[in-house]
């Protein structure tokens, strides 16, 4: 099954809005582990939401709030110091804090927990061991909370590379994931962590359901294999769509291979061509590079020379590079990224990424623009993957396509 990721649109924050240090990281762990995949509310709504709670809900009153056994408060705290929000972050105390709602025998636990409770909590560890596998095999150190009791202190990655760890974090992460499923809570990173786990199962020719160490995660495995069969039928439904007005979905472009997400994701060309052979474009460039092509078939049909030709199609290279994309990739790639300006038509277009080593996925984005979207692709399919199969079981540390949408989100 074709992996997906979409962007989130950003916005700017209204002026009656107070934007607080490393928010934005608040509200996308909230997205990422405090909601059914199906039911994630609007990214905007959420950041005014959080607005008024850190407002309403300073720290020190939280935490007063925690030490009280207040469990609502203590998930809260958790957030707030996993993502440094209005709080000096402490991975290790977040985590900390988490075992005061699911372990009883904590110092600090939080007496009878409710189901929803405990469920965002198992979701919210999730995502920490999951960041921290992918730290582990890096060697990218998280700093120890010193504060904390000897007897409550974690397994925190340091500066050195470590595999083996990062497969323990990883084990633990689908652990989490398999107790979150277990309440029927099945939050987005849920399924990042199975659907990973199968993924890199199949690139080290490994079968990791029938593995000691996941075979016995049922209710992990059952909202992995329900959520498949929903992403096929969606996949099924959108073929049929496409199947029916192909050129509808694909820009015209030789080689360009931005491909929009809804039918209207793409502009067509202006002329007077009949619409059953008009081209559309992502782009006012393709469109451009296109018409060299197109000039002499945009006219109705009555109009049109029978003598015109087919254009031929352009010969592949000698090493068969004649794939979409594969010229424009090898012209973008190593040159600086395209102007950040995003695009601003609401509509929605999509790339296929090849990661070396680790497979493709569709990158979906309404505000990037296709000349970013082409860039992206170049730098991310000219990476060479350094993981050996022996390691097993690790989604490729610092995943590439994140990387990218990283610089992306970082010239903002």
């Amino acid at each position: 099954m074709r992996r997906t990721l979409t962007t989130a649109t950003p916005f700017e924050f209204p002026q009656e809005v107070p934007c607080f240090p490393n928010q934005i990281a608040l509200v996308r762990t909230k997205i990422n582990c405090m909601y059914l995949y199906k039911r994630v509310p609007e990214y905007e709504d959420l950041t005014r939401e959080c607005s008024y709670d850190i407002i309403n809900r300073p720290y020190g009153r939280l935490w007063t709030a925690f030490r009280q056994g207040d469990g609502e408060a203590a998930l809260e705290v958790a957030l707030r110091l996993y993502t440094g929000c209005t709080v000096r972050r402490s991975v290790e105390g977040a985590i900390d804090v988490l075992h005061a709602i699911i372990d009883p025998q904590h110092p600090d636990a939080v007496h009878d927990p409710p189901r929803f409770l405990a469920a965002r909590a198992f979701s919210f560890l999730i995502l920490i061991h999951y960041d921290m596998h992918e730290e582990a095999h890096a060697g990218r150190p998280i700093e120890a909370d010193g504060r904390l009791h000897p007897f409550r202190r974690y397994i925190l990655p340091s500066n050195t590379p470590d595999i083996y760890l990062a497969n323990v974090l990883l084990h633990r992460a689908a652990i989490y994931a398999n107790e979150t499923a277990r309440y029927g809570f099945v939050t987005p990173y849920v399924l990042n962590v199975s659907q990973s786990l199968v993924r890199c199962g199949e690139r080290d020719r490994i079968d990791v359901r029938n593995d000691p160490r996941y075979r016995d995660l049922a209710h992990m495995w059952r909202v992995h294999d329900i959520r498949r069969r929903e992403m096929e039928q969606e996949q099924q439904k959108r073929d049929r769509k496409v199947a029916r007005v192909p050129d509808a979905y694909v820009c015209a472009a030789d080689g360009c291979g931005i491909s929009a997400v809804k039918r209207l994701g793409l502009r067509a060309c202006a002329g007077k061509c009949p619409p059953e052979r008009k081209p559309r474009y992502c782009s006012k460039e393709c469109q451009t590079k296109d018409w060299k092509r197109h000039k002499a078939y945009c006219k109705p049909d009555e109009e049109l020379d029978e003598a015109v030709e087919e254009v031929p199609a352009p010969e592949p290279d000698q090493d068969g590079a004649n794939a979409v994309g594969d010229h424009e990739d090898a012209a973008a790639r190593g040159q600086p990224p395209p102007t950040r300006s995003g695009s601003h038509d609401g509509r929605a277009r999509a790339v296929d990424i090849n990661v070396p080593g680790d497979g493709s996925f569709s990158l979906q984005s309404a505000h990037i623009t296709p000349a970013y979207l082409k860039w992206m692709r170049s730098e991310i399919s000219s990476v060479r993957t350094e993981l050996p199969v022996a390691d097993g079981f690790l989604f490729r540390a610092g995943d590439i396509g994140r990387q990218v949408l990283g610089e992306y989100y970082d010239r903002a």
